[in-house]
């Protein structure tokens, strides 16, 4: 793992534990226990080394309530279009999780 990509990972499992900007789809916001999976998605340790970049650590899946769950975060500029960002590691770059069941995908 390159320095570049460990720096992306800290950064990514910081935001991620902080539960900050988190955006979910209409399935999981009617799901039982967002809290909990909520909570779940903040202590997320199950990387896999089947996805692609799963060194970042900014993507992860796992079941819930009898649900497949996705979670990836992006990376938008600083007035939170909807245009990624380009840098990860560049101060202004901020980030979003997005939550959503793995058939909304």
């Amino acid at each position: 793992m390159t320095e570049e990509v460990q720096l992306k990972a800290e950064l990514n499992d910081r935001f991620r534990v902080s539960g900050k900007a988190i955006a979910l789809s209409n399935g999981v916001s009617d799901i039982y226990d967002l809290d909990g999976l909520l909570r779940e998605i903040r202590h997320f340790q199950g990387f896999s080394p089947y996805i692609e970049d799963v060194d970042e650590h900014d993507f992860g899946s796992l079941y819930w309530d009898g649900k497949q769950i996705f979670w990836r975060i992006n990376y938008y500029n600083g007035k939170r279009r909807l245009r990624v960002w380009e840098d990860p590691l560049d101060q202004d770059c901020n980030r979003m999780i997005t939550v959503m069941l793995a058939s909304e995908y």
